[in-house]
């Protein structure tokens, strides 16, 4: 096989990760959304615990989910006692999405970096 090929198997690969990770990472803002709105209608103590956050806010950076993304990965880890079933799947199907945003970032870089060296390789 050719430096081209393989330049071109690993740019289709990485565009196809990046096409998964695109959706992964639009069904964790939704998922996250979810959980906040959940945790703010049945668990409101610990809602105000974590700064009273929102997903998007426009005029109030102090609730912003990037400003408390801290206090929000702390409870991703370890919610406490959660009683209510809603709120345990929905949690627990944000720590996948956001596992696979994790894991699947750097294999879409390391596919563009190959791509790239290849690419270079089969011009000289």
């Amino acid at each position: 096989m050719g430096e081209y090929s393989l330049a071109i198997i690993f740019f289709g690969f990485a565009f196809i990760a990046w096409a998964v990770l695109f959706v992964n990472n639009a069904l964790y803002l939704l998922r996250l959304r979810r959980l906040l709105a959940l945790v703010e209608q049945r668990w409101p103590e610990k809602w105000k615990e974590l700064g009273e956050p929102k997903l998007f806010t426009v005029f109030s950076y102090r609730q912003s989910v990037y400003r408390n993304s801290r206090t929000i990965l702390k409870f991703l880890r370890n919610p406490g006692f959660v009683e209510d079933a809603d709120i345990a799947i929905v949690l627990n199907q944000v720590r996948v999405h956001l596992k696979v945003g994790v894991i699947g970032f750097p294999i879409v870089m390391i596919a563009v970096l190959l791509g790239m060296f290849f690419l270079y390789r089969g011009m000289s």
